[in-house]
């Protein structure tokens, strides 16, 4: 393990790349090419990555603790490239320590960092997600307070995968804190997640939540239906239409708005669509859960 972390600091150092250069040179004039300076660049990079990546395959096969601790290293640091902090993370599978506080407080400072990379998130909350829900739940729940929508939205896709039925109070009463920048997106993942706990009836520990708490809470369980409900469930939905509690979306991003496709009014094709701007928890209802549930049958009995 220390001799895999002492090949990978010397692969990604100046002398690996002086070491190396030539050696690319003699192989372009070799193959009688002539790359631009940008081109050979882009050629040394990609020679590097592929001796790197071969390293962490060996790192992930091995594992120990000087590695491991080299590859939480390195993918928290922001000036190497996404892919190359995904490939470390990816080496970290099942290698984490849960009884290693640093192990824990280092993968999620790289989960919550801000302006990680989508992919290096996405690879930092898989490692998460392979620890006991003991150990992070409490740490993940901390996370729904970011204003950083796609953040939470990872930190509760994995503590729902941990989860069972029971949890599902812990779960909307940890979602209230989630007061800036709650985006659509989130609504519908969360729903669908809660449709898959196990060890309980969903249905039953969802209805309190579609009529209490905010507008987080109630959108989040009525999205239960979006993923599971079908024709026979359209009577009692209609009941939800009422809702006025006001939605408060985010406007940063075009994926964040809270959208719903709607036949276009006014129009002769029955088949032209618009968007809907959602305002209300009834809004939601009326024009994103409604006419979903209504164009599925349930399943024969």
């Amino acid at each position: 393990s220390k001799a895999l972390v002492a090949i990978a600091k010397y692969v990604v150092s100046d002398e690996w790349t002086k070491a190396k250069k030539p050696e690319l040179q003699a192989a372009n004039a070799a193959s009688k090419l002539q790359p631009t300076e940008k081109q050979f660049q882009a050629q040394l990079v990609q020679y590097q990555d592929e001796e790197l990546f071969r390293v962490f395959g060996s790192m992930k096969k091995i594992g120990g603790r000087p590695a491991v601790d080299f590859l939480l290293n390195f993918s928290a640091k922001k000036d190497q490239s996404e892919k190359r902090r995904q490939g470390a993370l990816a080496a970290l599978e099942g290698r984490l320590d849960k009884s290693n506080a640093d192990d824990i407080k280092t993968i999620l400072e790289i989960a919550s960092q801000d302006g990680a990379p989508d992919g290096v998130l996405d690879n930092a909350f898989r490692r998460i997600g392979e620890l006991p829900r003991e150990v992070v739940a409490a740490k993940l729940f901390e996370l729904f307070k970011t204003d950083k929508w796609k953040v939470r939205k990872a930190a509760a896709g994995t503590v729902l995968r941990l989860s069972t039925v029971k949890n599902t109070d812990e779960f909307f009463q940890s979602l209230d804190s989630a007061k800036k920048n709650f985006a659509m997106p989130e609504a519908l993942t969360y729903g669908a997640l809660l449709g898959d706990l196990k060890e309980g009836v969903v249905v039953d520990a969802l209805k309190k939540h579609m009529t209490s708490g905010g507008f987080q809470a109630r959108t989040s369980a009525l999205s239960y239906y979006l993923d599971r409900g079908t024709s026979a469930d359209v009577p009692a939905l209609k009941a939800f239409e009422s809702d006025s509690t006001k939605i408060s979306g985010c406007e940063s991003e075009p994926e964040c708005k809270w959208v719903c496709e709607v036949p276009k009014e006014g129009a002769k094709d029955p088949n032209e669509r618009e968007n809907k701007e959602i305002k209300t928890v009834g809004d939601f209802v009326k024009f994103c859960v409604v006419p979903t549930a209504s164009s599925k049958q349930p399943e024969k009995k």
